[in-house]
């Protein structure tokens, strides 16, 4: 028992002793948020091969793992993982191959934001029937890559969009947009590839003023409607047929109204009346004893001057009684 507990050791120690560690290289530039390539080169490689994170493992054996978020390729000596987003739980990874060979990394995140990565650049100023370029460059840039707004999809996998106004190209990590004969639909635009879009990036114009003159298709409204306007105004000017058609027209109209509606009858109300009835009687019945008292007050001072008169003239013929007849002459 002993002797086989001793040889189970040594041929454990001896699997063991075998495994060796190797390096795994990541990709530039890796942020939260964006795609990351993990790869590994180890000599005699031998399948099936995992790559693990936590509790997470792709493998690749007779086939290998491909998703949408983690994909696996295999090739000879060499293993690549592709991780389509980066993650704060998972940014430690190991890999193992069938002979116990293996690799570590803690990914190394940049600085930067996953929007400052995806940043587009214009090649100077534009304006409205101009021309620009647009580029940008994303580290492991990977297709299908599209620039996209409101209005338009330009793609670029098997073959780029190209026409004789939108050209796109693509180089590796760079890619570019050349746009022709500038409209208000191209003031703004998303570039997109296989891992992340970009935030929108809206063109810049010139300071002036030549990259925000009127639109096209506000100058034809405004001509038509001056046009219009001019029309109108010569017309009623001088009188021409429309003109005089279109007064008769209104003139009957007003006319018809006028005759069908009905006579509007002003009536005051009763309660109105009676009230003004009232006041009237109440006023009048104020002033009569005003004037009642007016005439006896006359009539008194009349009474009162005739007594005087009558007193003077008896007063005068006592006088006249009083006084001595007149001696004759002699």
């Amino acid at each position: 028992m002993g002797l086989l507990m001793f040889s189970c050791m040594i041929a454990l120690w001896f699997y063991f002793t075998r495994a060796e560690k190797y390096k795994i290289i990541q990709s530039e530039n890796v942020v939260l948020g964006g795609s990351a390539t993990l790869s590994i080169y180890i000599p005699n490689m031998k399948r099936p091969v995992v790559w693990k994170c936590e509790n997470y493992k792709y493998e690749c054996d007779r086939t290998c793992a491909n998703g949408t978020e983690y994909k696996v390729t295999h090739n000879g000596n060499y293993s690549v993982l592709w991780i389509r987003k980066v993650t704060k739980e998972c940014l430690t990874w190991m890999f193992v191959d069938d002979n116990i060979n293996f690799g570590i990394i803690h990914l190394k995140i940049d600085n930067l934001t996953i929007s400052e990565n995806y940043k587009i650049f214009q090649r100077g100023p534009a304006e409205l029937g101009g021309n620009t370029t647009l580029h940008i460059e994303v580290p492991n840039m990977e297709r299908i890559i599209g620039w996209r707004n409101r209005h338009y999809n330009l793609e670029c996998d098997w073959s780029c969009y190209k026409d004789g106004k939108y050209e796109v190209s693509h180089t590796n990590n760079a890619s570019t947009l050349s746009i022709q004969n500038i409209t208000e639909n191209d003031l703004s635009w998303t570039f997109c590839d296989r891992n992340y879009c970009s935030p929108e990036f809206s063109l810049e114009l010139k300071a002036d003023g030549s990259g925000t003159s009127i639109p096209t298709y506000a100058v034809v409204i405004i001509s038509v409607l001056c046009l219009v306007a001019i029309l109108i105004i010569c017309c009623v000017r001088f009188k021409c047929p429309p003109y005089i058609w279109f007064r008769n027209r209104v003139n009957e109209w007003i006319s018809y109204n006028e005759y069908q509606l009905p006579p509007v009858e002003m009536r005051v109300p009763e309660a109105a009346d009676q009230q003004t009835d009232q006041e009237a009687a109440d006023q009048q019945m104020d002033l009569e004893p005003a004037a009642q008292q007016m005439d006896q007050e006359a009539a008194d001072q009349q009474m009162d001057q005739e007594a005087d008169q009558q007193m003077d003239q008896e007063s005068a013929k006592q006088l006249m009684d009083q006084e001595p007849a007149s001696p004759p002459a002699p």
